[in-house]
């Protein structure tokens, strides 16, 4: 199913929220429409409707047990967008696009809901242009996908997501991270622990690759992150290291997130968001 047929994704956070807004997700307070937590006698908690009249007839002493429940709470959601070259190294923009409809459906889904939503671009730093803070407002959440949708990517290494987890908010929040992830994996395992406060999605884009080589002949290849370009004789052995390279690339890569506790959602220039959002809900 594509976005135009469901334009929305379903999410949530591991753990619980901590905000003292009623929304759907699991917060830390108590309060109604939560999970059951436990009984506790009348007098911690002396609010009537809560009552559980059989357990109290239950205890010896007919001391009133209530029911005590958590409250459901909103959340932050936030999308962090890589904008160096790799991402719109063809010249339909594969990866920027793909990255602009998951960021668009995220924010339908947090307005929807109650939530907040903010938005990230980095590249060597962070964007301001494309530093969208978390808010519940329509206009400030177009705004931002607009200047998404206009970025330019940048020739060079992402290394603005070492700076990526003092642009996000203190509290815990969910962390879309978007990118496609063609860069020295030093640069995450230095990034990633800043960010173990909050939950941390990896979304990769990705594109053909060495995959879209031919076998033989003169072919003109260009260092997607940094832009330099050149004339490549291919052949058949030069075509099948370059594969294996992107393989051991792409399993360091999901080992290198499985220590963090994450697995890697892969998508194509067209995001199945029905597939997404089974990623963001499962457990």
């Amino acid at each position: 199913m594509t976005e135009a047929a469901q334009p929305w994704l379903d999410y949530r956070l591991r753990g619980v929220a901590r905000t003292a807004n009623p929304g759907k997700h699991a917060g830390d307070r108590h309060g109604v429409g939560g999970a059951f937590r436990g009984l506790v006698p009348f007098w911690q908690l002396p609010d009537a409707r809560r009552l559980d009249i059989r357990r109290s007839l239950m205890d010896p002493t007919l001391m009133p047990m209530v029911r005590q429940t958590d409250q459901h709470t909103t959340l932050t959601l936030m999308v962090a967008v890589d904008m160096s070259a790799s991402m719109a190294a063809r010249a339909d923009r594969l990866g920027l696009n793909a990255a602009h409809a998951i960021a668009s459906a995220a924010a339908r889904s947090a307005l929807r809901a109650g939530d907040r939503f903010g938005l990230v671009g980095f590249d060597t730093a962070i964007r301001p242009d494309l530093m969208l803070a978390p808010t519940r407002s329509r206009g400030g959440v177009t705004a931002g996908l607009a200047a998404l949708a206009a970025a330019r990517a940048v020739p060079c290494l992402p290394t603005g997501l070492m700076l990526l987890a003092a642009a996000l908010p203190r509290a815990r929040c969910l962390v879309l991270l978007l990118s496609d992830f063609a860069m020295p994996l030093r640069l995450l395992e230095d990034a990633l622990p800043a960010l173990h406060r909050h939950d941390v999605v990896p979304v990769q884009v990705h594109t053909d690759g060495p995959a879209s080589l031919p076998a033989h002949g003169l072919a003109r290849v260009q260092d997607a992150e940094g832009g330099a370009a050149r004339l490549v004789l291919l052949r058949p052995k030069l075509r099948r290291q370059w594969l294996a390279n992107e393989a051991r690339h792409q399993a360091a890569l999901r080992a290198l997130f499985a220590r963090h506790g994450r697995s890697v959602f892969r998508c194509g220039p067209t995001p199945d968001l029905v597939a997404l959002s089974e990623h963001l809900v499962a457990a």
